[in-house]
């Protein structure tokens, strides 16, 4: 499961780094204060960088699972009810009807 893990973080690396990029360039390109012939420059030189979102997974920080996941706390539905019930999470408790 590792393996999996590790290529999951390194497309993430690579898609912020791309869109770091992009937004650096698409601030000059849209830049009306530069002069026109910098602008296109800028632009034309390098294109934009794509990847591909779809080949990224939302996947759980400690066990790897991408099914289930917590959208805002990055951890799977099992290890979920395991760190609240030991305490670790805080703020989280069993509901009762």
């Amino acid at each position: 499961m590792n393996k999996f893990v590790y290529k999951d973080h390194k497309r993430r690396k690579i898609l912020s780094h791309i869109e770091k990029k992009n937004f650096v360039k698409k601030i000059f390109f849209n830049n009306t204060l530069l002069k026109n012939s910098f602008r296109i420059n800028s632009k034309s030189n390098s294109n934009f960088y794509k990847i591909s979102k779809v080949k990224l997974n939302n996947r759980c920080i400690v066990t790897g699972r991408k099914a289930k996941i917590a959208k805002n706390l990055n951890f799977s539905r099992i290890q979920l009810l395991k760190l609240s019930r030991s305490g670790f999470i805080s703020g989280i408790r069993k509901s009762c009807w």
